[in-house]
């Protein structure tokens, strides 16, 4: 048994030199080639008969694939603009509201008047003295307003404008 070899398109061919009676029936055949082969020398099998039957489908154009990547793009680019506007409106529509409830107490919720103890805090009033619908620090804030407070500092003895508590 006598082998030969040769490089075929950048592959290697094997070839035996004996033959039969199913090497001359096979659908490929294969030249010997020795080495250098140039690349003008090199012979490709021929196809088989399925492969040959099936169906191509054609590449998609460059202009295709940048019209499909355009829409993409504009279609994540409005989802994304959307969603963002939704939670601006969320947001401004809760800080409105809260905003709604503070300057509605400031006008509308009664008052009385305490004596600051040794040991008050603003905060601590604030929380003795809230406002339903107000935080503690909105209740704070109340309570600097109506008495004109630059600062949360209190002194004791001084007396303080504060909501009625119910």
């Amino acid at each position: 048994m006598n082998s030969n070899y040769a490089l075929v398109d950048g592959n290697l061919a094997l070839s035996d030199s004996h033959t039969d009676t199913l090497a001359a029936h096979s659908a490929y055949q294969t030249e010997i080639l020795t080495f250098p082969a140039p690349s003008r020398q090199c012979v490709q099998a021929p196809k088989p008969l399925h492969a040959a039957l099936r169906a191509v489908q054609p590449a998609r154009s460059q202009t295709s694939q940048n019209a499909h990547r355009l829409i993409s793009f504009i279609v994540a680019s409005f989802v994304t603009i959307a969603m963002i506007a939704l939670m601006l409106g969320s947001l401004f529509t809760v800080l409105g509201s809260e905003t709604s409830s503070f300057e509605q107490a400031l006008v509308e919720t009664e008052r009385t008047t305490v004596s600051v103890a040794p040991g008050d805090t603003l905060w601590n009033i604030a929380e003795e003295h809230g406002v339903e619908g107000l935080t503690t620090q909105q209740s704070v804030d109340l309570i600097r307003t109506w008495n004109d407070l630059e600062q949360s500092t209190l002194q004791p003895g001084m007396e303080l404008i504060v909501p009625v508590v119910e």
